[in-house]
C-alpha cells in the first residue's frame, strides 16, 4: 500500500494512473504540438547557458522558485549528493 495524497492505493492502481497520464501527455504532445513548451537544448561540448536564462526559464515552468532557495541555503545538507 501507498499514501498517495491522504489516499491509501496498491501499486497496480498508482501503475494504471502513471500509464493514463502517460498516454494523456504523450496523446496532447503529438496531436497538438504547439501546445507543448519547448525545452531549449545545444549540443552537448558547444557552449552554455546564462544562469539568467536558465533561471528564467525554470520559473516560467516551476514557477517562483525563491522559497526553495532560502530553504536550501538555510540547509545545506539536503543538496549533499553523498
Amino acid at each position: 500500500m501507498w499514501h498517495f495524497r491522504g489516499e491509501k492505493k496498491d501499486h497496480v492502481d498508482l501503475r494504471q494512473r502513471l500509464i493514463r497520464e502517460t498516454e494523456l501527455a504523450l496523446y496532447i504532445g503529438l496531436r497538438f504540438p504547439e501546445r507543448v513548451p519547448r525545452i531549449p537544448s545545444m549540443k552537448v561540448g558547444t557552449g552554455s547557458f546564462d544562469p539568467q536564462v536558465a533561471e528564467e526559464y525554470w520559473n516560467d515552468m516551476l514557477g517562483d522558485l525563491s522559497d526553495l532557495y532560502r530553504f536550501t541555503e538555510r540547509n545545506p545538507h539536503v543538496m549533499d549528493t553523498e
